[in-house]
């Protein structure tokens, strides 16, 4: 579809994703209100779809409040069908079971030139997260996220290329030029989790005024190439970016 409007709307109960505009060009979801407690009841995805704008929106469902995708294995690489030129503002997410928004990982085709700003969110299992596989292939680039304001979280920010779902493929996600900044946070079980899987590190993630009041461990970082920390502080100590914080494992979904 072209040029699609959907405004001003209430949707509720959906046992899966709410909003799914798939090779679409040319849509605004403005100013809808999406309630839904099923598991993986996201509210809007945008999939394999271009110049797409989200705003003014209220979350209460039971997963992210906005996921992008863009196909998945191979048949997201036959496609080949980027999602890019997406922006989300003024948003906010009231469920506890998801988060506010997420990136794949369904994105083999590709996720570029996205922004998004003045995101609300309350009590969260994470806040933004950016997630794929090495049986996904394809790439996540050019993402800048600024000014969210979370109360309480698993963890407000989640990066990797070692989602569980993996089958033993060979075909890393490429994720590079990702920023985020102003970021709020009151409480968290885990600050920052920035994990890259073996042979396919994260690249060039730039965070910028983050502020995690009380985080139970401040950092995991695994995998990670060419990280900059400007004015990221957990516990109300200045963090710097390592190579490696240990041996632990890393779990997609964080426990308490």
């Amino acid at each position: 579809c072209r040029r699609v409007l959907v405004e001003g709307v209430r949707l509720i109960d959906s046992t899966f994703w709410m909003i799914h505009p798939v090779y679409c060009d040319h849509v605004t979801v403005r100013g809808i209100s999406l309630k839904s407690d099923h598991l993986n009841s996201d509210g809007v995805d945008p999939d394999s779809s271009t110049n797409v704008l989200i705003e003014g929106c209220q979350f209460d469902v039971g997963d992210d409040g906005v996921a992008i995708k863009a196909g998945r294995d191979q048949d997201g690489w036959r496609v080949a069908r980027p999602s890019r030129r997406i922006v989300v503002r003024d948003c906010a997410y009231s469920g506890t079971a998801g988060g506010g928004m997420a990136i794949g990982s369904e994105m083999s085709g590709g996720v570029e030139e996205v922004f998004c700003e003045r995101y609300r969110m309350n009590e969260v299992a994470h806040g933004l997260y950016f997630k794929s596989n090495k049986d996904r292939g394809g790439y996540i680039r050019d993402v800048h996220f600024r000014d969210v304001e979370i109360g309480r979280a698993q963890c407000p920010l989640i990066v990797t290329t070692d989602y569980h779902g993996y089958r033993g493929g060979a075909f890393p996600t490429r994720m590079t030029d990702l920023s985020v900044a102003d970021v709020r946070c009151n409480d968290a079980i885990v600050g920052l989790s920035l994990v890259g899987a073996e042979g396919a590190p994260l690249r060039s993630l730039h965070l910028r005024n983050i502020e995690i009041g009380r985080a139970k461990t401040p950092m995991r970082i695994r995998n990670a190439e060419g990280l900059v920390f400007d004015t990221v502080r957990i516990n109300g100590a200045a963090m710097q970016p390592v190579s490696d914080t240990g041996p632990e494992t890393f779990l997609d979904k964080l426990k308490s």
